[in-house]
């Protein structure tokens, strides 16, 4: 099977829980709202730009204020 995550790459839990789909001998991309290390069996990385990243979007609307 074939499955995209989108998350932040450096999570730990997110780390774990896609090694148990790369065991199962699914077809990994990861789209990433960050830079992070390589993962095990992943096959494809991206890494998303920041317009994509809920912080700074949150951010740049006066959500959170800087």
């Amino acid at each position: 099977m074939r499955i995209a995550f989108i998350a932040d790459g450096r999570s730990e839990n997110f780390r774990r829980l896609i090694s148990y789909f790369v065991q199962c001998g699914d077809e990994i991309c990861v789209l990433s709202t960050t830079q992070f290390a390589e993962i095990p069996g992943v096959t494809r990385t991206v890494v998303l730009p920041g317009i994509f990243r809920a912080s700074s979007i949150l951010v740049n609307n006066g959500v959170v204020p800087n």
